[in-house]
């Protein structure tokens, strides 16, 4: 994920149908205050002023039907490995 392009979110513990992602900039520039509130159905709770990236649909929808997924790794590199959870 390093040396590749990609996106991390984290379900909102506190925030009930929530989820934490980075604004749209480039990984390594990314600080405390690109983080951007999103909500389930894709639009900003909080951080109006960011524009978050594209692929903030595909976070919310995973988060949406399962309950159960507490973070996301989406990575556009060529090769990566795949790690599940059952």
């Amino acid at each position: 994920m390093l040396d590749a392009f990609g996106h991390v979110s984290v379900r909102r513990p506190e925030g009930d149908g929530e989820f934490l992602i980075s604004r749209s900039c480039a990984p390594e520039l990314v600080d405390i205050d690109d983080i951007i509130t999103m909500r389930l159905d894709g639009s900003i709770a909080e951080g109006e002023a960011a524009k978050p990236y594209l692929e903030v649909y595909i976070h919310a929808e995973i988060y949406r039907l399962r309950s159960d997924v507490r973070a996301i790794v989406h990575s556009h590199a060529l090769r990566s490995g795949r790690k599940t959870a059952p």
